[in-house]
């Protein structure tokens, strides 16, 4: 087929929607049913037993000791007056209930100012992407002006070489724009289809803050309960709290990741099903949490390793430290990005981790590291502004706030509600962007391995992604071949049923020649 003819459209039956699922592409096979990894769910559980066993006995030390220290009137201890006292000034007339509702009434424009951002990106992807690009590049030239008007020439000069390295990388990744718009708008839209995702995703922030406190209880009870811990003791408490919060958000990130593609390999008619959140939420959670939580283990480890090495740096001062904790950072980081594809597969397909892993690996050979590391540097970027630029909005949205209901507004009261605007449109921003951008990762794997089941079940959306990689990827580029009239599944035309045809792919070099 060439590029300027756009594929046929018909739909899919529930039938042939499993046999995607089984054999997508013939490269990718659903993994059997029951739990992957089990070793790794049941040690995370035994850990979680330990942690809320010793967060019981913490709770009455700390906050028993908590109202003995505030006992009398301490200087250290915050009373309702100087609360008052900081909102309302000499004002006694204090409103609590005006306060409340605009912090509920901003918490809703943060909402809906999410909305709008994302609708933007839907719209206009390939221009946003060049717009967060351009705003950098304007806020690195900012600082160095400013430091050159105060006399800071050695950040001037920093800024300058940052500059010129932007010039550069934007030579370089110009050309790439067109590609990384597709995959973003392509992730917006499956998102879009299925919006109740994003209440897993803040339910899961709020249990990684519950696994937080009760970490922190822990703690608290374990170190108070010896005059001295060893180490070993330590590094234990450290990976059992990066461990959980890992997994809180790996488990959203596999959760979208299913709901995609459920939406990938579902026909129009069911793509807006709530099931397919629910579902994904469940096998999140169930038969693939082994394997989230043996993925969300090795970079807990390494987490815990590398504050290991910056505390024994900050207390002895020692090089060895320092280039030990540079060096597991960089592992780190490695992980981590791995990880970020694994977890897409194991959300797609039912993967263990290893076999997840080892795709990856083989989809990178395949597509290259160079083009996926620059491709997620564009994205990653432009959400990250996008956020940054929604909690400025909010902040001063509170601050307008601030001045039109409450008059003679004392400062510390815009303060507060011009804080809270910002910090409320950033965290909501954030995590839309993350979500966002674990779409955009399950776009990039489900359209290398199974991209013929969008095809058939989403044609304008998937002429849109092929458009990009013929564009950018013309030696790899998919050509549909048409084989026969398929015996399930309908196209309509001028109102009549007709038989579909039965599409495979071929990967065939700028010659034509196939090359796997």
């Amino acid at each position: 087929m060439k590029a300027d003819q756009q594929p046929q459209h018909y739909l899919v039956s529930e039938a042939d929607y499993q046999g995607l699922q089984a054999e997508p592409d013939g490269k990718q096979e659903v993994a059997a049913k029951g739990c992957r990894d089990p070793a790794f769910a049941v040690a995370f559980l035994a850990t979680a037993g330990v942690m809320v066993y010793y967060a019981t006995q913490g709770f009455d030390t700390v906050f028993n000791s908590a109202d003995d220290d505030c006992e009398g009137e301490d200087d250290g201890c915050i009373s309702a007056g100087t609360i008052d006292d900081l909102l309302w000034g000499d004002d006694t007339d204090s409103d609590m209930g005006k306060l409340v509702s605009c912090f509920l009434g901003m918490a809703v424009f943060a909402a809906l100012m999410c909305v709008v951002w994302m609708s933007l990106v839907m719209k206009y992807p390939e221009s946003y992407i060049t717009c967060g690009f351009y705003t950098y590049v304007c806020v690195i030239a900012i600082c160095c002006g400013l430091a050159f008007t105060y006399g800071q020439a050695v950040t001037a000069m920093i800024c300058l070489f940052i500059l010129m390295v932007l010039w550069c990388q934007w030579r370089r990744i110009k050309a790439r724009i067109p590609f990384a718009a597709a995959n973003l708008a392509t992730a917006c839209t499956a998102l879009n289809a299925h919006k109740s995702v994003m209440c897993v995703v803040i339910f899961m922030i709020v249990l990684s803050l519950a696994w937080s406190f009760t970490v922190a209880l822990a703690a608290s009870a374990i170190f108070n309960s010896s005059a001295q811990v060893s180490g070993i003791v330590v590094f234990l408490v450290l990976v059992a709290y990066y461990w959980g919060g890992m997994i809180c958000a790996n488990v959203s990130h596999v959760t979208i990741a299913g709901t995609v593609g459920s939406w990938w390999f579902s026909p129009p008619e069911d793509a807006s099903s709530s099931y397919a959140v629910t579902s994904s939420f469940t096998r999140a959670m169930t038969s693939s949490f082994g394997s989230i939580a043996f993925g969300s283990l090795l970079v807990a480890m390494l987490e815990a390793m590398k504050q290991m090495c910056r505390e024994a740096q900050r207390q002895n001062n020692s090089m060895l430290a320092c280039c030990a904790a540079c060096i597991i950072g960089c592992i780190e980081g490695l992980v981590r990005y791995i990880n970020r594809y694994a977890f897409c597969y194991v959300g797609l397909y039912g993967h263990d981790f290893c076999a997840a892993g080892s795709h990856v690996f083989g989809l990178f050979n395949h597509r290259g590291w160079w083009t996926t590391l620059l491709n997620d540097d564009l994205i990653g970027n432009a959400l990250n502004y996008g956020a940054l630029m929604v909690g400025l909005v909010c902040g001063v949205g509170g601050l307008v706030v601030s001045k039109i209901v409450f008059t003679d507004a004392s400062d510390g009261l815009m303060y507060v509600l011009t804080v809270y605007g910002f910090i409320t449109g950033f965290v909501m921003a954030c995590v839309t962007a993350n979500s966002v951008y674990s779409a955009v990762a399950t776009v990039y794997v489900a359209f290398a391995e199974s991209h013929v089941a969008l095809q058939n079940n989403h044609p304008d959306t998937f002429y849109r992604l092929y458009e990009a990689w013929n564009h950018f990827h013309p030696q790899l580029v998919t050509y549909i071949v048409v084989q026969q009239q398929a015996p399930y599944g309908q196209i309509y035309s001028q109102g009549e049923a007709q038989s579909a045809p039965v599409v495979s792919a071929v990967h065939v070099d700028q010659n034509g020649e196939p090359v796997y």
